[in-house]
């Protein structure tokens, strides 16, 4: 069942859905069936995929393969997983991060094996099956020949596959929403900031956004804390005082996210034991120790 010409069918054919479908597709794999409610769409997608058949029948696509990806959101997977007839020599595979695989325990009550791909990437369209290679792949399975598999797979795509098995779900998700999700909305009060001062959203979005970028490229391997720059890195206490007092004359809310990262930020400075990891030597000066118990008053109240 688990080598190369395993069927493939997935259930869900939305921006991941159709993605994964497409590099599958283009990788080599035999994709035989997707389905998504709408038949229409399910038709559509399938033609511009090269797949041979969709449907809005999930059953249909579980009868037509192998292995079955499961391309939906959380809040459905026990219940889509449940409805499902599967036997022995076949495995149900979800593609979330967040939820454990016990969500596709009626799967394995069948007999078939069951697993996670996990790709931490962001999948803005259906067209966006370009964005596998280098990206890593969480994968999960306590049987042995579907996690070799998984991880094989995640290879063909040109991405770095992870065992995550037994690993704690939310934490790992809530790290990759954190560097996500969460990111984008940083950036985005970032820039109301910038709007506050009296500047342009656009403005805003050309002078910030090529900095946050050039941030994200600046880490090296392994030592994020290698590449801080800005007011701590350098022991510029009465900068960030300034900073403060400016955001909060806008946005309260804004203020407390700041304060609550220049904490973490300063308590990073704090845990550095090699004096080499330090980007400058005021990071550890009297202003900034003044600066970690102010913050640490604001965070409490005081």
């Amino acid at each position: 069942m688990l080598d190369r010409p395993a069927r493939i069918g997935l259930i869900g054919a939305g921006r991941l859905g159709a993605s994964l479908a497409g590099a599958l597709v283009r990788a080599g794999y035999d994709v035989r069936c997707i389905s998504q409610r709408d038949p229409v769409a399910a038709e559509k997608t399938a033609r511009a995929l090269g797949v041979t058949t969709a449907s809005n029948d999930p059953q249909l696509v579980v009868d037509s393969a192998d292995v079955v990806f499961l391309t939906v959101r959380d809040r459905e997977l026990r219940e889509l997983a449940a409805s499902l007839r599967l036997h022995s020599d076949q495995a149900l595979v979800h593609c979330s991060g967040a939820t454990p695989l016990s969500a596709l325990e009626p799967a394995a009550t069948q007999g078939a094996v069951i697993g996670g791909f996990h790709p931490l990437q962001s999948f803005p369209t259906r067209e966006s099956s370009d964005r596998f290679p280098g990206i890593t792949v969480g994968v999960e399975s306590t049987d042995p020949s579907l996690l070799g598999w998984l991880i094989e797979l995640a290879r063909a795509l040109g991405s770095r596959p992870l065992d995550v098995t037994g690993v704690d779900r939310g934490a790992y998700h809530g790290a990759a929403f954190m560097v996500s999700g969460l990111l984008t909305t940083y950036l985005e009060a970032a820039m109301q900031v910038w709007v506050d001062a009296g500047l342009t959203r656009a403005e805003a979005l050309h002078g910030l956004r090529p900095l946050a970028q050039q941030s994200i490229a600046d880490i090296h391997e392994e030592e994020v804390g290698r590449s801080l720059t800005g007011p701590i890195s350098r022991g510029d206490a009465d900068v960030v005082r300034a900073h403060l007092a400016a955001i909060g004359a806008g946005d309260e809310e804004v203020r407390r996210v700041y304060t609550a990262l220049v904490g973490l930020q300063l308590d990073g400075v704090g845990r550095r034991t090699d004096p080499g990891d330090a980007p400058d030597a005021g990071a550890s000066s009297p202003g900034v120790e003044a600066l970690r118990a102010w913050i640490a008053a604001e965070e409490a109240g005081e």
